[in-house]
């Protein structure tokens, strides 16, 4: 089956979520798999919370944002986004798992306050066009980002549009946590071709913030 989607999680295991609906977690050492969610539809993107090792993401072409415990069968937190929920990123200092979907909207989930949005961003050109569905996110902080950091950085959404767009996001007190959306500061024309979105990556000089490469 087609996998969708691919990330790491703190210890270092192998995430993926494919068109099987299953959202799986490998020993990349021991190149077997360890264990295995059903998400009742196809997974279309996952993340792991680097503060809580046990609890990792999936978003689902139902609109689903799924939480998986790996100490549970069933998933431990339940979000109805409505449209597909194609991308996912994870903001430490803030504690705020970033969604993109396929209505075109960024939106911020507090893990503090489960099933609270704190903010939604029409990812468009201008405030007047209509938004472009989000294929893929990549946040890169600068400095610090763990608890006591600003998380103050630059989040890409790559679109269905064939563009990137870069928003600086978070600030010294922490704008995201009061529910502040991202500005938007510049607009990157992508490759044209009939292949599958582009996905992006930042990478702030020397801190050190480095992304997953960009591919077409």
């Amino acid at each position: 089956m087609h996998i969708s989607d691919l990330n790491w999680t703190v210890e270092g295991h192998l995430l993926s979520t494919s068109y099987d609906k299953t959202l799986k977690v490998f020993d990349v050492a021991s190149q077997r798999p360890l264990c295995s969610f059903d998400l009742e539809s196809f997974g279309l993107s996952t993340i792991a919370l680097p503060w809580d090792p046990d609890l990792v993401f999936a978003g689902t072409s139902q609109g689903m944002l799924l939480g998986m415990d790996f100490r549970a069968s069933r998933p431990a937190i339940r979000l109805n986004n409505g449209p597909m929920v194609n991308a996912l990123e994870v903001c430490t200092a803030s504690r705020h798992v970033l969604m993109g979907d396929a209505d075109g909207y960024l939106k911020a989930w507090d893990m503090r306050r489960v099933d609270t949005c704190v903010w939604s961003l029409a990812n468009s050109q201008l405030p007047s066009a209509s938004p472009r569905a989000v294929s893929h996110l990549h946040l890169a902080t600068f400095g610090d980002e763990g608890s006591n950091g600003s998380g103050c950085g630059l989040l890409a959404a790559s679109s269905h549009d064939g563009n990137v767009r870069v928003y600086a996001y978070g600030g010294p007190r922490g704008a995201e946590s009061e529910g502040v959306a991202p500005l938007r500061l510049v607009q990157v024309v992508g490759t044209r071709s009939r292949l599958l979105p582009i996905r992006a990556s930042l990478h702030l000089g020397d801190c050190g913030c480095r992304g997953d490469g960009a591919e077409d």
